[in-house]
């Protein structure tokens, strides 16, 4: 850890941010935020004050509490959705390596198939079609991202499947699914975190595009997409701190995914270890 601190600074700093982050969006009631749902028609369109550090909104609700608490739905679902996605790449990479012959050619062509359509489209017409809300987004991010990642961890796998401790397990007559799970798959930790920590951010990204089209996470309930999207855009003018607030949270968690995605890969390569 201490090696990684020094090597990858922006890296162990982004990891902080994400923690703090975290941290801010689930135990936010701690740190000041109020109920995000509440109306206050009074106190509509206020600019940053002592009382409302983020400003409110047209309906008088606490911006600063409903960043804090749309964090939770963004986040929820980057995690989620790379859950999901890594499950998905994990099964169809490893069994297509291991298995080859007819069954990794026409798996790798539905692959290219569905990787040659434009991602956004595919999302859309996915959340389209099972609805709006939660798990329908972060089922739909989970299964489009994994087709992707599929291919690199197939890739990984096939060089791990040559070995000659695998051939030695086959000679031993192991059977495929201890190989495949005892040996193949802990040797694909390494591009599994890098595919993970990446994917975060694309994952988060793809969340608040929706939300921003208006197919994520539905109203009342605040998420850092539809708070830019509806009344954000709609005053960005009159009250701008509607659409900067969610949006900077937003950017910043994206920015501090793919940095570290970018320094767990970096450490984890060797041959990036010498530069």
């Amino acid at each position: 850890m201490g090696r990684f601190i020094r090597r990858k600074p922006l890296g162990a700093a982004s990891a902080l941010v994400l923690l703090g982050l975290m941290l801010w969006s689930a135990a936010a009631p701690l740190f000041g935020a109020s109920d995000p749902l509440m109306i206050d028609g009074r106190a509509a369109l206020q600019s940053p004050s002592l009382d409302h550090v983020f400003g409110t909104d047209n309906l008088g609700r606490d911006v600063y509490s409903r960043v804090a608490y749309g964090g939770r739905v963004s986040l929820t679902v980057g995690f989620g959705a790379v859950a999901i996605s890594l499950a998905l790449a994990t099964a169809i990479g490893v069994s297509s390596a291991y298995i080859g012959g007819w069954y990794d050619a026409i798996l790798q062509r539905i692959v290219d198939a569905i990787m040659a359509l434009p991602g956004l489209v595919l999302l859309l017409m996915l959340v389209a079609l099972f609805g709006g809300g939660l798990w329908q987004v972060m089922f739909g991010i989970g299964l489009l991202a994994a087709f992707g990642a599929s291919r690199v961890l197939r890739s990984s796998a096939l060089s791990v499947s040559t070995s000659d401790y695998i051939l030695a397990a086959h000679a031993l007559g192991a059977r495929d699914s201890w190989i495949m799970f005892r040996h193949i798959l802990p040797n694909l930790i390494g591009p599994m975190m890098v595919i993970a920590t990446l994917g975060l951010g694309s994952a988060v990204l793809a969340e608040a595009s929706l939300s921003f089209l208006g197919f994520g996470v539905p109203e009342p309930h605040p998420s850092w997409g539809n708070m830019i999207s509806g009344y954000g855009r709609q005053y960005l003018y009159q009250a701008p701190w509607m659409a900067i607030a969610p949006g900077i949270a937003l950017t910043l968690a994206v920015f501090a995914f793919n940095a570290l995605g970018d320094a767990v890969r970096d450490a984890i390569d060797p041959r990036m270890r010498g530069t």
